[in-house]
């Protein structure tokens, strides 16, 4: 499945495309398994089998269709090795009659400290909140699950296949107008306004192997409103690009190795510059630094201004605002393309004016480039009086 999103913005070109996420399956009288799950980069981002190398699993027994469910397994560790997936050397085993629900869950508190990740296997759900401790420990993380039930005693390994409940997303850029130089610092993309905070309902059948993603058994999302939490923010990282004149996307140099962001699944609508400029709706945009230059002229942000939280220094990149329309759903990556030339942005909310100017010709919700345009007249010719000029002289004798 593939999906292509074209939204042409007063602020920034954007192509959007979604991608599924690529999975594949391996195929263990004590319990063991066998894992797979799409591609892992760094905590944050899982993208590989080849890399994805533990989880923690929790199993239930229920002795016939009528039985309550009783505890089997509870948060043990399984890992990788060479010749499969071990949980150490304390079997669990299989009971005599019934059968057995598993679920698997990367990563948890038990396996990065910071990870957001809370189970609540009482509930079969696993809360998510990047906003928990420190600021410097927020860490916007991809995390997957895997469900196997009714499976009965066997000799065979059970099939855990591993899905991802984030979305991802990356980005490009390009310029199209040769008379611009847009020069982007190596730092961030920020997502603002769109919740970082759900609690995830696991589904209740196999998250078996399915190559369409409309056949794939998911599980569902309940997102928390802004005001739950104390932030609604995420980041990918970058490396940054200086696209002077017509230049094509650029994809591997610009983003960061560890730099696709993370968020919650969810519906978003996009921040309303022309009508809201200070955003106090609430609603979703991205924003990145760049600075804008056209021959010698430095277009944006091309002044000085302080406020009591920001500064911005004429010649230095300040930040952009990008508005967002999306409905990004659970283990697809999306790619936006932001495209400079008509447009690069829209001065963001809470950026601060010029200080020697009121008042502030550039306030937030402006688009960040204004085209120069002309009219053109020309005066009317004004008749003077009509004088003569005699041209010679006859002299007679």
């Amino acid at each position: 499945m593939r999906k292509i999103f074209i939204a042409a913005l007063a602020a920034v070109a954007m192509v959007s495309c979604a991608k599924d996420e690529a999975v594949e399956i391996n195929k263990g009288e004590a319990i063991g398994f066998a894992a797979t799950t799409g591609r892992v980069t760094r905590a944050a981002t899982i993208d590989d089998i080849t890399e994805f190398d533990r989880f923690r699993v929790w199993g239930f027994h229920k002795a016939d269709a009528t039985a309550a469910e009783t505890a089997l397994m509870t948060n043990i560790a399984v890992t990788k090795a060479k010749s499969g997936w071990f949980y150490g050397d304390d079997y669990y085993f299989w009971p005599s009659v019934g059968t057995c629900d598993f679920y698997g869950i990367y990563p948890t508190v038990d396996d990065v400290a910071t990870s957001p990740i809370t189970v609540n296997m009482a509930n079969k759900t696993v809360s998510y909140d990047i906003y928990t401790g420190n600021y410097g420990d927020w860490n916007p993380t991809d995390w997957v699950y895997a469900v196997n039930v009714d499976e009965a005693r066997q000799t065979t390994k059970v099939p855990m296949n591993f899905r991802h409940a984030m979305s991802q997303i990356v980005f490009q850029v390009k310029n199209t107008n040769k008379n611009l130089k847009v020069t982007i610092p190596a730092g961030t993309i920020d997502l603002i306004c769109v919740s970082q905070k759900g609690v995830y309902t696991l589904p209740s059948e196999d998250t078996a192997i399915e190559a369409n993603y409309a056949d794939r058994v998911m599980g569902s999302w309940d997102v928390a409103d802004l005001s739950e939490g104390h932030g609604c923010y995420t980041w990918a990282n970058i490396e940054g690009a200086v696209l002077d004149g017509v230049s094509d996307c650029l994809v591997a140099n610009f983003m960061a190795e560890d730099g696709a962001m993370i968020t919650v699944p969810q519906t978003v609508a996009a921040y309303d510059y022309a009508n809201d400029g200070d955003n106090t709706k609430q609603l979703a945009y991205f924003r990145m630094k760049v600075l804008i230059e056209q021959e010698e002229t430095v277009i944006w942000p091309g002044y000085n201004g302080t406020s009591s939280n920001e500064q911005v220094e004429k010649d230095k990149a300040y930040w952009v605002a990008i508005p967002i329309s999306a409905e990004w759903k659970e283990g697809k990556k999306y790619t936006y393309t932001f495209i400079f030339g008509a447009g690069a942005g829209i001065v963001p909310p809470g950026t601060p004016g010029p200080d020697d100017e009121d008042p502030n010709p550039v306030p937030p919700g402006t688009p960040i480039l204004a085209p120069i345009d002309f009219t053109v007249t020309i005066d009317d010719i004004v008749d003077t009086d009509n004088t003569d000029i005699p041209l010679g002289s006859i002299d007679r004798p």
